[in-house]
């Protein structure tokens, strides 16, 4: 079923004073107004409260060899089904995905956590996948997914740019097996603001370290 965006509440967010919200998903931390969205579009302020319009709107349905994402240490040899929706905290110059990350008008196909991953079993896939897209803007359905994908013994796996807030990385704790994270230009400051429109480089340093280890896996 095509849809023009799923309207679902979002998850880490605090009120600010003046019906104004504060996004702590990515670094970002957008103070969004009401009636406003913020940078990632995605997400908007409605009454004081934070939406997201992009739960269960799936842009790409893939099943990918898991060396694709790119792991190479995890689970070699299987398939994964990759997932996306729309949208980006980034915005890369370079982007191979531009038109999932840039996109706008939030069109895509409506299917539910639960069919994604009776879809994984199907395929004969050991794991899905959320990627394409940064899966940090889609973390409410991406986690609901995983949450239906250990349910049938799957592996859940992103692929993310790494911009994270502490909070996001302890959302996903658990339901999260394996992380790709993206570094580009070796993480270089006046690189990432140049090409990618991204203040602080810096702060994805944190969120290696703390998904770094066996305690990210645990819950």
């Amino acid at each position: 079923m095509e849809t023009a965006g799923i309207v679902h509440d979002a998850v880490l967010w605090k009120p600010v004073g003046g019906g104004r919200v504060e996004c702590d998903l990515c670094w970002r931390k957008c103070v969004i107004p009401e009636g406003e969205r913020g940078y990632c579009y995605v997400r908007f302020n409605r009454g004081g409260k934070l939406y997201t319009e992009n739960y269960g709107v799936v842009t790409a349905l893939n099943v990918d060899p898991i060396e694709k994402k790119p792991f190479y240490h995890f689970l070699p040899g299987s398939t994964s089904l990759s997932i996306s929706t729309v949208s980006c905290n980034f915005r890369c110059k370079f982007c191979q995905n531009w038109e999932l990350s840039y996109f706008k008008e939030l069109r895509g196909l409506e299917i539910s956590p639960e069919e994604i991953a009776n879809a994984a079993v199907r395929e004969g896939c050991e794991s899905v996948s959320y990627t394409y897209n940064e899966p940090t803007i889609f973390v409410e359905y991406a986690i609901d997914t995983a949450k239906e994908a250990k349910k049938r013994g799957l592996k859940n796996t992103f692929v993310t740019n790494g911009y994270m807030t502490p909070e996001a990385v302890d959302y996903v704790k658990g339901y999260v097996d394996a992380m790709t994270v993206g570094i580009k230009g070796s993480l270089n400051r006046d690189f990432y603001r140049k090409m990618m429109a991204v203040p602080d480089a810096d702060v994805i340093k944190q969120t290696l370290l703390a998904i770094k280890g066996p305690a990210f896996t645990s819950r």
